[in-house]
C-alpha cells in the first residue's frame, strides 16, 4: 500500500493510494480548505484518470483532510491568475472542467466520502460521485446564480 503524493508548491495536494482494492484520492490542502486550485485541477484529474487504468483498483473513493471534503475554487489563486490579453467572446453555456471530465468518465464505482463543507465545485465533485457518504460534519452548498 504506497502513498503517492502529488506535489503542489512543497506540500501534498493530491495524494493517491490502493488499499483493498480501493484506491483512495485525498485533496490534500486543509489550510485552503481543500480548495482547487489550477494545479490541484490537474492533480486531481490525473489521479482520476490512473483509477480507470488501476488494475488493483476495483473502486474509487474521494475524500479531503479535514477540515473540509473540498470548498470548490481557490478563488484567490484563480482570480489572481493571468488575464487573457483579449476579452473572450461571452460564455453561453459552460464546458465541463477536464477534472469533472474524468470524474464523469471514471468506469469504477466513485464513492465521495464528504467530511465536512462541500461547497461549489466541491459538491460538484460529490455529486459526480456514484455514492455520497456524508460524515456529520458535512455540509453542501452551490453558491453559483
Amino acid at each position: 500500500m504506497a502513498v503517492e503524493a502529488m506535489q503542489d508548491s512543497g506540500e501534498e495536494s493530491v495524494t493517491y493510494r490502493v488499499q483493498d482494492h480501493v484506491a483512495i484520492i485525498t485533496l490534500n490542502r486543509p489550510q485552503q480548505r481543500n480548495a482547487l486550485n489550477f494545479d490541484a485541477y490537474d492533480r486531481l484529474e490525473r489521479a482520476l484518470r490512473r483509477v480507470v487504468k488501476d488494475p488493483e483498483a476495483r473502486c474509487v473513493v474521494v475524500t479531503g483532510v479535514d477540515p473540509a471534503f473540498c470548498s470548490g475554487d481557490d478563488v484567490r489563486e484563480i482570480m489572481a491568475g493571468p488575464k487573457p490579453a483579449v476579452a473572450p467572446p461571452p460564455v453561453v453555456r459552460h464546458q465541463p472542467t477536464p477534472a469533472a471530465m474524468a470524474a464523469l468518465e471514471c468506469d469504477k464505482p466513485m464513492i465521495a466520502a464528504i467530511n465536512g463543507a462541500a461547497v461549489g465545485w466541491g459538491m460538484e465533485l460529490a455529486l459526480y460521485a456514484d455514492i455520497r457518504i456524508a460524515s456529520e460534519k458535512a455540509k453542501f452548498a452551490e453558491l453559483f446564480i
